[in-house]
């Protein structure tokens, strides 16, 4: 029960912190978050009656459980030097016990975790990392003033000697009012060349007929992909696409720092842990040589989209007389 109390917590934080298209500053709130609520349980002085209110209440709906009382322990007593003054106090209620020594010392041990990993240096650079998303640039574009002043000043002092705090603020606001039209260039447009407005009452009615004939076939340009707001990859490569490297040099070294910090390339740490299963789950059943063809295949997604699957699948068929019948 204690533990669920805690997980409670812990899980919704650790599941947000593995999304594939985190929101980076929604991350940090709800880091902030959990801090505040392990401290507040922490300092809850009831927090043992409603322990024990909650063991009393699942004891009474679980009859076929026994529960046996917490023991007095003897203390034992320690032979004292001569030069000794100090005594050790040992907790002698065994309810105090558990308290101090299970409740309190897992929360501290959670706190202690939660600051070491996120403390005030790494939670001042997601921040500044939160300015690179979609969400932010066109914010920012929209209203200059709405960049804080203190934009990225944690960065540049882990980083301070790659980049300029001043000069990557200035090409960052740049940046925010070029994006959207490196953003639409980094895919051809349906129509070059739209001269007038008969050409454009012709292609609608075109679009208009297209669209009834393939009603639940669109096109994929039209296709909206649900990007989140906090990936530094997209933003990265309409960057690399535009050639912005050589327009904004302080950008693009910390456009580049970004994208290898764990923070910000934990895909890699994902596929890793998927392959984790993938062996774990199929190391019995199959050789050597497949699995690890399975596992580079489950790592390399985007390569295996840009294969050819018709040709690998003839490919595969022709190994036997029986797959050409079935397959080809």
């Amino acid at each position: 029960m204690w533990f669920q109390k805690i997980f409670n917590v812990l899980s919704p934080l650790s599941t947000l912190l593995q999304t594939r298209d985190l929101d980076i500053l929604a991350g940090v709130n709800s880091i902030n978050d959990a801090k505040n609520l392990i401290q507040e349980l922490r300092k809850n002085d009831s927090i043992m009656e409603y322990l024990i209110k909650e063991v009393n209440i699942f004891i009474k709906e679980n009859y076929g459980f026994e529960f046996s009382e917490f023991k007095t322990i003897r203390i034992r007593r320690k032979k004292k030097m001569s030069n000794e003054e100090n005594v050790d106090e040992c907790i002698k209620d065994p309810i105090e016990k558990f308290k101090v020594e299970t409740v309190l010392g897992s929360l501290d041990i959670i706190l202690s975790n939660l600051n070491q990993y996120f403390n005030d240096t790494t939670i001042g650079v997601m921040k500044d990392l939160a300015l690179f998303s979609k969400k932010r640039i066109i914010e920012i574009k929209k209203n200059h003033k709405s960049l804080p002043d203190d934009s990225f000043v944690v960065f540049c002092k882990v980083y301070g000697t790659f980049v300029d705090q001043e000069t990557l603020k200035a090409e960052f606001l740049k940046f925010c009012n070029v994006y959207e039209l490196f953003e639409k260039t980094t895919i051809l447009p349906e129509y070059f060349h739209v001269s007038d407005k008969s050409d454009t009452e012709s292609i609608s009615s075109f679009e208009e007929e297209t669209d009834q004939e393939q009603e639940f076939e669109l096109p994929k340009r039209k296709q909206i992909n649900p990007i989140n707001i906090g990936s530094l990859k997209t933003i990265f490569k309409v960057f690399q696409n535009g050639g912005l490297g050589n327009t904004f040099p302080s950008l693009d070294a910390a456009l580049r720092i970004s994208l290898t910090i764990p923070l910000s390339s934990a895909s890699t740490e994902r596929s890793f842990s998927k392959l984790k299963i993938i062996k774990s789950r199929l190391r019995t059943t199959m050789s050597q040589a497949r699995l690890e063809d399975l596992m580079v295949i489950s790592c390399e997604q985007d390569i295996v989209d840009e294969m050819d699957h018709e040709e690998i699948l003839h490919k595969f068929a022709a190994n036997s007389i029986t797959l050409t019948k079935y397959l080809i």
